[in-house]
């Protein structure tokens, strides 16, 4: 069934010029590059048979097959596109539906093995960088906040892990009774709520003049930590994370596009994309790290000459 499956939906629109993967075929290195890029989920049976992991040419969008349930279809976008992301993955999943059997059931919905994802049949989630509520000892209530809206607030891979570098992923707690618009409005809520308290914890650390300097001492110093040899991938998130807040607070100069294309190198991307072949290859700690001191060691210079 898997090989039918593959060979319709590679030459499917979505999945024409992907790729295919067949699960147990992967070493523990090319696990972690696919749980690291979010397309594997960290408790799966890597050893069963029969599992594969469809790529978009893009890796915008990927089709797990034969992992806790039949099919699982993901759609991740940069920024807070969730609307986007949403209807991308419901195109897909209409035309699944169209060419093979989907249990699904008039009154519940999809039928699904969490019940948690069964109705409507979808999770949103979301990454969202935090560090003002942390250092103002706020995101405690913020979270309960965003749990009375039906979502949760967990670290970085999902449940039971932890935030790296003040980064946390909201989601939705279920799907059930609800449709997919009800899911992103949910989790949009949650989300606003979730960026204006930052932007107040953020707002009252940065009136005093003297907690400015603190934040921008330490992301100079965190721009020459990264640029020396003795730091871990943690310790560089934790640091660019330092960095990000001073650039999005203007206190030194900086871009936070390419803030987050490291954030992604440290926290989810530790991989690269080969574009002649649109294919994901695994980056090991060393060149992450190297990556990231090269552009520390430039930033470095560029704000000594500023």
């Amino acid at each position: 069934m898997a090989s039918e499956v593959i060979a319709y939906f590679q030459e499917s629109d979505f999945f024409r010029g992907g790729q295919a993967v067949e699960i147990a075929s992967l070493d523990e290195r090319g696990c972690k590059t696919y749980i690291e890029h979010r397309l594997l989920p960290p408790q799966m049976d890597f050893n069963r048979s029969g599992s594969f992991l469809l790529i978009s040419s893009d890796g915008s969008l990927s089709l797990l097959i034969n992992e806790e349930d039949h099919y699982r279809v993901q759609a991740i976008l940069p920024g807070l596109q969730i609307g986007l992301a949403v209807q991308r993955a419901k195109r897909f999943t209409d035309e699944l539906a169209r060419n093979m059997q989907l249990a699904w059931d008039r009154d519940y919905g999809y039928l699904t093995a969490s019940p948690s994802n069964a109705g409507a049949g979808i999770r949103v989630s979301a990454m969202i960088h935090l560090p003002g509520l942390a250092s103002t000892k706020r995101l405690s209530d913020a979270m309960m906040a965003a749990q009375v809206v039906g979502c949760s607030v967990r670290g970085v891979y999902g449940e039971g892990s932890g935030a790296i570098g003040g980064i946390y992923q909201i989601s939705n707690r279920s799907s059930a009774g609800s449709d997919e618009q009800e899911i992103v409005a949910r989790i949009e809520s949650a989300l606003g709520y979730m960026i204006a308290q930052e932007q107040k914890a953020r707002e009252m650390i940065l009136s005093s003049p003297v907690k400015q300097a603190a934040l921008k001492e330490e992301a100079l110093r965190a721009v020459e930590q990264i640029s020396g040899n003795g730091v871990n991938l943690i310790e560089a998130a934790s640091y660019l994370s330092s960095y990000r807040w001073a650039v999005a607070a203007r206190l030194v100069a900086g871009d936070l596009t390419e803030c987050d294309h490291l954030f992604a190198i440290v926290t989810s991307g530790i991989t690269m994309r080969n574009k002649k072949h649109h294919r994901i290859v695994a980056l090991d700690d060393r060149t992450q790290l190297e990556s990231i001191r090269k552009w520390a060691q430039t930033t470095a210079i560029r704000i000594q000459g500023a």
